[in-house]
């Protein structure tokens, strides 16, 4: 009897579109989703996201130190859940990959579109972690699961983090100070 009072009731809600009595419903649905898809497709996050174990180590120790914190970072805020890095090993689908970052930055801001106010590659990273929205990457405009804004990272972690996103294309070139040709 009860059960279907509550069931009369949620079909009541529906009709007069009342949907408030079924967003619980909604959310149970798309974090069954989302688990269902990481089971899936993204094997190498889900096995390696706890791990900590940093990427090769860089020549400069302190340079060095820094990149282990942002790979940390990065990890800790389960960022691989969403993008693919190869250097954190996760194979995020729901927003753009990270390999190559700081080259994929210097081709952004140069980019017609692009709407921010960074003028280097180091600056396009860190809005992007700051501030997702200013620029939303082609191809990512639609999707549901829209990028955080972590404004409650430091300013070190985030420094941490970028100096990760940039590291293996920055290895032989200082790609943080280098501002964009006119």
């Amino acid at each position: 009897m009860l059960t279907a009072i509550r069931r009369s009731d949620v079909m009541r809600r529906v009709l007069r579109r009342d949907l408030s009595a079924i967003a619980p419903l909604h959310l149970v649905v798309s974090c069954f989703v989302v688990a269902l898809v990481s089971a899936a497709f993204l094997p190498r996050a889900a096995k390696t996201q706890g791990t900590n174990s940093p990427p090769e180590a860089v020549a400069d120790s302190a340079a060095g130190e820094t990149v282990i914190s942002g790979f940390q970072t990065y990890r800790a805020q389960y960022c691989g859940l969403c993008h693919a890095y190869d250097r954190a090993e996760t194979g995020g689908i729901f927003g753009p990959p990270h390999n190559g970052m700081a080259t994929i930055a210097s081709d952004r801001i140069r980019d017609s579109t692009y709407t921010g106010s960074a003028k280097t590659a180091a600056e396009y990273i860190r809005e992007s972690i700051i501030d997702p929205e200013i620029y939303i990457v082609p191809g990512f405009e639609t999707t549901v699961h829209r990028m955080p804004a972590y404004k409650h990272l430091d300013a070190e972690e985030i420094d941490a983090m970028v100096q990760f996103l940039m590291e293996a294309d920055c290895r032989d070139a200082d790609c943080a100070s280098e501002a964009p040709p006119d």
